[in-house]
């Protein structure tokens, strides 16, 4: 790995991130094609999407966001994601202690 990054992180804690990243990853072939999208190069994301069966697809990308939601996948920029993600915790852990 390049020396030009210990500036940004020590190469031990580079390493360690590329193998959580690794064994966190799940590949996923697109199988679903999807042409709906007003720019055609994005029409990739929302085809994995699909193909993943993913609940979210977080983007800041205006052409994905205007087709929120899409067969069933949320599109949200990442401040609503984080916003629903904390107001869904917030509720789970007010029923779990009712």
């Amino acid at each position: 790995m390049s020396q030009k990054f210990n500036a940004w992180r020590p190469l031990e804690h580079r390493l360690m991130w590329v193998r959580l990243f690794r064994e966190s990853v799940i590949l996923i072939e697109a199988t679903t094609p999807v042409t709906e999208c007003r720019d055609p190069k994005d029409n990739k994301f929302l085809e994995l999407a699909i193909s993943a069966k993913a609940d979210v697809l977080v983007s800041s990308d205006v052409h994905l966001l205007e087709m929120h939601p899409f067969r069933g996948v949320q599109i949200l920029q990442l401040a609503d994601f984080k916003q629903q993600i904390l107001w869904e915790a917030v509720t789970e852990r007010a029923d779990r202690l009712t």
